[in-house]
């Protein structure tokens, strides 16, 4: 009996996370860092890209082409993690939608309750509010 419901403390207290919104504000958070990963991977790519593109600026100049000031689809490193920035952007907002509903849920179920635990208050003639 004792020993069961410490362990059940225990394995609550490993996961802060149960619950619905609970579980679901923790997956929103990391996934906020994954896509902040993903955003500084990308970031890095794309600068890689240019200081390679500047030390080859000056031969192309002087071959009589100018240099371009776009990112080309076909670069693998930066093509990747856009993708999977976009992805897990996407990702992101969805969850975010469904707490987001989850919430006014709750909202909705809170007000329900309190408006009719008034309301039978009022008509019991009992204490109001």
């Amino acid at each position: 009996g004792n020993d069961g419901s410490r362990t059940v403390e225990y394995v609550a207290e490993a996961n802060a996370a149960r619950g619905g919104l609970r579980r679901l504000e923790a997956k929103r958070a990391d996934i906020a860092r994954e896509l902040e990963t993903y955003l500084s991977s990308l970031i890095n790519s794309v600068g890689e890209y240019f200081k390679s593109r500047a030390q080859t600026a000056a031969v192309m100049q002087q071959a009589g082409l100018r240099p371009t000031r776009h990112v080309a689809p076909n670069i693998s490193s930066i093509s990747f993690y856009r993708s999977k920035t976009t992805e897990c952007a996407q990702r992101l907002q969805a969850l975010s939608w469904e707490i987001a509903v989850r919430r006014g849920n709750c909202f909705s179920q809170a007000l329900g309750i309190a408006v009719t635990s008034y309301l039978t208050s009022i008509s019991d003639g009992g204490p109001g509010w």
